[in-house]
């Protein structure tokens, strides 16, 4: 994608609190009487076909999440203000409550899209207050709201810039992750039979994505626990018999990889609908018991699954998302997979 895909999910979540949004207020406004706003039905009508819009405008982004990105982010932006405006010229007095939706509108665009898009949505919003100011003899005669209103949604969301630089940074420090577990991965020393090394793993992906091929993206962290503790290291012997019990459950279509000491990778196109009856066998080959040197060893599985592509248009990306839902797996008692979308969800 030309934007990361942090960002493009940040833009499904908007388009998402917009559609609720908009079903809340045109609940409301079946609520509200004619005899107290005379012009209602009008409001109802404008509501219902913004509703539509929202409802085309994620369809759009969902199948075609590459295609005019700034352009449509920009245009829905200003969609909003022109609907927004136009209700609270239409309502008169009583569009006075849905003035805050003016610094939301700003506030969520800049917070969902980035700092450029706070610029443009201020520069609608205050078009739209001067319109107000200049078209409604109401609002000429209360200039001093708009006036309060106006510098309102300019300020509010300056405060959330920050948190748009701090995500910026933590994106940063991911890929700087990355970088570093390349570097690892390119080091490994314990050989192990029947598993494809890194670069098959990065090629395969890359061909099913250009293929535009769903699959599923599966992070493995072996987990070795003996006496109550966890090593890291896990001895040749045990490694290599877990990987001949995980060759017996991948399928024939699958790619099994190694990523670095006991971190694998499975890329699978496997049907969605059979993907947990996979993991549960995928469960049951790694957990196991083994004796080395007298001692009992069990080894445990931390996986994590993104799908392509729901959870990410990159090979980055979608190994970045899965490392996460991995880790977050590992945090958790009694729970040996996680599915990334469980995380946004």
């Amino acid at each position: 994608m030309s934007e990361n895909y942090i960002e493009y999910q940040e833009e499904r979540i908007y388009s998402i609190s917009r559609v609720t949004i908009l079903l809340l207020l045109t609940f409301l406004s079946f609520l509200i009487s004619v005899d107290y706003v005379p012009n209602i039905q009008l409001v109802q009508l404008v509501l219902g076909g913004l509703m539509i819009i929202a409802l085309l405008y994620h369809a759009f982004i969902t199948y075609r999440p590459d295609d005019f990105i700034k352009l449509r982010r920009n245009i829905l932006i200003l969609f909003d203000f022109i609907i927004l405006t136009f209700t609270i010229n239409t309502l008169g007095e009583n569009g006075i409550y849905l003035m805050p939706l003016y610094a939301l509108i700003v506030m969520q665009g800049s917070v969902s899209y980035g700092l450029q898009y706070y610029i443009s949505g201020g520069l609608f919003a205050i078009a739209g207050f001067i319109y107000l100011a200049t078209s409604s003899s109401y609002w000429q005669a209360h200039y001093d709201v708009i006036t309060a209103f106006g510098i309102t949604t300019v300020l509010i969301p300056l405060f959330y810039i920050k948190t748009l630089i701090r995500l910026d940074r933590e994106l940063e420090e991911v890929e700087e992750k990355i970088a570093v577990i390349d570097e690892v991965g390119d080091n490994i020393s314990i050989p192990v039979v029947g598993v494809e090394e890194r670069d098959a793993y990065k090629d395969e992906i890359k061909k099913l994505i250009r293929k535009k091929e769903p699959f599923t993206l599966l992070f493995i962290s072996l987990q070795q626990i003996f006496e109550g503790k966890e090593d890291d290291h896990i001895a040749d012997m045990v490694l290599q018999e877990v990987v001949d019990e995980i060759n017996k459950v991948v399928d024939e279509d699958d790619l099994f990889a190694r990523l670095s000491g006991n971190e694998f990778a499975i890329v699978s196109r496997k049907q969605r609908v059979f993907l947990r009856k996979y993991l549960q066998k995928l469960e049951t080959a790694i957990i196991s018991t083994h004796r080395v040197n007298d001692r009992s060893i069990r080894i445990e599985p931390n996986i994590g699954i993104t799908l392509y592509p729901e959870d990410g248009q990159d090979e980055m990306i979608l190994g970045k998302n899965a490392d996460e839902a991995m880790h977050v797996a590992k945090e958790k008692q009694n729970v040996h997979y996680m599915f990334y979308r469980a995380l946004t969800s």
